[in-house]
């Protein structure tokens, strides 16, 4: 990134402009590919303990800002593998930045929870302690609502210094031509960050020379949006129209001018199924997981026909709407595999490529001559000829795996994964349609290439899941898939892990080279692989694996010894010891494993009397909602030991409505 000092500190973006901010999603997350400095020779003695603070203070920070749910309480009371991260956080000028919030964030345990340890306070000396999972991460500082940065750490980076840079300086002015009467406001919003959190949006007021001025910028990508209005008989819509982008550096002083981009306007006739006046939404279409949807234009299509403003070169969607009507009520037999549709404003999409050359643009918008790819593409758009939208994949895919020309539709999403143009939404559920069509070799080298050439985490993770949903296990799917069992990267190593144990049984000829694998991955440095290929061996029932589950017995993580001891009973049927530990886990401080100890139980028949005990005062705990952090771990206990007891002792007599007088029991309350 241009404008870092040879020092190599990680530049973080100074506080944000005073005026009036609206938040769009309210994140703004930029990256820099400037590093963090690791401070392991710092001057300063690093922090000893996090700062006393009211969590309360970062609760819409939390919310906000990281789109995350709130605090689950303390990770003490989870159990999880931890790693800590010290540093200080200071200005350009080197100078400490007191009273800050530093967050550690990171989905742990594949969801999006946060705890208490992932945040900290800076101190005088602008010192933070923060405490998260093993695997690769982000800070992310935080001054106010306006003043947020987020900075890529590794595994290895335990103690880090962030430095604040240096305030741009930017000068906007808008043309006329772009503008409307009465529309004196104008949106400055940053770029999508690559982690997909949201984006953070500013409003200015022009002046009389339609211009203003940012005199404290933070560093990033922005893109300059002003309203549109139009009017279609009753009816008026507005939308913020995108007019033009920049890129702040830290110390710039740029100029900024919006004004028509050339001569490629766009126009043609109205989608013939219409018939009557619409409104057309001219939006970029969203190629790349970090970026987003941006509308370019709303015009108002009266008379059948339309015309847009100039447009830059790339890859649009046409999206035409009638006004609002009165949502008419959907019959009940419209549903499809169990799920009953909901009603939606019909759309007419058309999409197209506006060429580098500056020319007007004619394009056609009546439907493909193909029908078989009109009628995909209207399933992938959650729209089709009933006016319904789906809330669920599931009946996407469905829809898509059973239409009578499958060999037709094949084609047509294999012509669609490989298209870069393709709309980012449409292609989990592309996806999940092919993983049920591995059985033709199109398919699998399609997912092969994409599996090898993924660029994105998610995009590699999302092929290895297609494998473990299809169920279809060949020596060639094995082998690919096999090749990712150690990547450094534990999203994706647990991808390809599960995946294997998902195929193991799919064929018996590759079953002793997978069971190996799995045995293998039981000594993982992460939890929650560990749990999870201890649990796979137990379903397997794998033999070949009982001396690594002794092994795991003895884990440092009670939901992995849990699992082990089940996966122990499973395989070789001895009751004593799994019962025995799973009845010592329900004593912990901790709830790592609890509520699946409580839910494994029921399933060993006739418990000892010392493990009933154990499980009635779960039973007697009143959990009010919402059902967050320590609640919603006592409210599953609760539940599952209900039910636990229900089976081994169904005609047992209830427990008595009050408190439990234990000492454990109390300590739980």
């Amino acid at each position: 990134m241009r404008g870092c000092p040879s020092s190599n500190r990680q530049y973080v973006p100074s506080r944000l402009q005073t005026l009036y901010v609206a938040m769009a999603g309210a994140l703004l997350l930029a990256a820099s590919d400037c590093r963090l400095t690791i401070a392991a020779d710092l001057a300063v003695t690093p922090k000893a303990e996090r700062s006393q603070f009211d969590m309360e203070e970062v609760r819409r920070f939390i919310s906000r800002t990281l789109s995350r749910t709130a605090s689950e309480g303390s990770l003490r009371i989870w159990g999880i593998q931890t790693r800590k991260v010290r540093g200080r956080v200071v200005d350009h000028g080197g100078q400490p930045i007191a009273g800050a919030h530093v967050a550690f964030i990171e989905p742990i345990g594949f969801s999006r929870q946060c705890y208490d340890e992932n945040f900290d306070k800076t101190d005088d000396q602008g010192r933070f302690l923060v405490e998260g999972g093993l695997l690769k991460s982000r800070l992310v500082v935080r001054r106010s609502d306006r003043q947020i940065w987020a900075t890529q750490i590794t595994g290895k980076d335990d103690n880090v210094e962030i430095v604040w840079p240096q305030p741009a300086a930017v000068h906007i002015s808008v043309d006329a031509d772009l503008l409307q009467q009465d529309a004196p406001i104008v949106r400055v919003t940053s770029a999508r960050y690559r982690g997909g959190m949201s984006t953070l949006t500013e409003q200015y007021e022009l002046d009389e020379k339609n211009s203003f001025e940012i005199t404290d910028q933070l560093p990033g990508d922005f893109t300059i949006s002003v309203q549109r209005t139009i009017k279609l008989g009753e009816h008026t819509e507005s939308r913020y129209v995108e007019v033009g982008s920049f890129h702040a550096e830290p110390g710039a002083d740029l100029a900024v001018r919006c004004r028509p981009t050339g001569n490629r306007r766009v126009s043609g006739k109205c989608p013939p199924a219409l018939k009557g006046p619409a409104i057309l939404y001219v939006d970029r279409i969203r190629t790349k997981y970090e970026d987003g949807y941006r509308t370019f234009d709303l015009v108002a299509c009266e008379d059948g026909t339309f015309s847009t403003v100039p447009l830059p070169p790339g890859s649009y969607v046409l999206r035409f709407k009638r006004p609002p009507q009165p949502k008419p009520a959907v019959p009940r037999n419209r549903a499809i595999s169990g799920f009953r549709p909901v009603y939606a404003e019909p759309e007419w999409l058309h999409r197209f490529v506006v060429p580098d050359a500056d020319k007007p643009l004619i394009v056609d918008t009546s439907p493909p001559q193909d029908k078989v790819a009109a009628r995909v593409q209207s399933v992938l758009d959650s729209r089709g000829a009933m006016n319904v939208s789906w809330s669920h994949t599931d009946v996407q895919v469905a829809q898509l795996q059973r239409d009578s020309d499958r060999e037709a539709v094949e084609r047509e999403l294999l012509r669609l994964y490989s298209d870069p143009t393709t709309p980012q939404q449409w292609r989990y559920t592309i996806r999940r349609t092919l993983g049920g069509m591995l059985d033709s070799p199109e398919v699998r080298n399609v997912l092969f290439e994409q599996l090898r050439s993924a660029d994105h985490l998610g995009n590699r993770t999302a092929v290895l899941g297609i494998f473990r949903d299809s169920r279809r296990a060949t020596r060639e799917i094995i082998d690919a898939i096999a090749e990712y069992r150690h990547d450094e990267n534990i999203y994706i190593r647990s991808s390809a892990l599960n995946a294997l144990g998902r195929l193991i049984d799919a064929d018996e000829a590759v079953r002793p080279v997978i069971l190996r694998w799995l045995i293998e991955a039981t000594t993982d440095q992460y939890d929650r692989l560990r749990s999870d290929m201890v649990a796979t061996l137990g379903r397997i029932k794998a033999k070949e694996a009982v001396p690594a589950l002794e092994v795991a017995m003895k884990d440092p993580i009670g939901k992995v010894r849990v699992m082990a001891a089940w996966a122990l009973w499973r395989i070789t049927g001895e009751r004593e010891r799994p019962i025995k530990l799973m009845t010592v886990r329900l004593r912990a401080s901790d709830h790592s494993g609890k509520v699946e100890a409580a839910n494994f139980l029921g399933e060993f028949g006739e418990l000892p009397e010392i493990t009933l005990k154990q499980l009635r005062p779960f039973t007697l705990v009143e959990v009010k909602p919402p059902y967050r952090g320590e609640k919603l771990l006592k409210f599953q206990l609760k539940n599952a030991a209900t039910r636990t007891l229900k089976k081994v002792s169904p005609d047992a007599p209830k427990p008595a409505d009050s408190t439990p007088k234990d000492a454990e029991s109390q300590k739980f309350d």
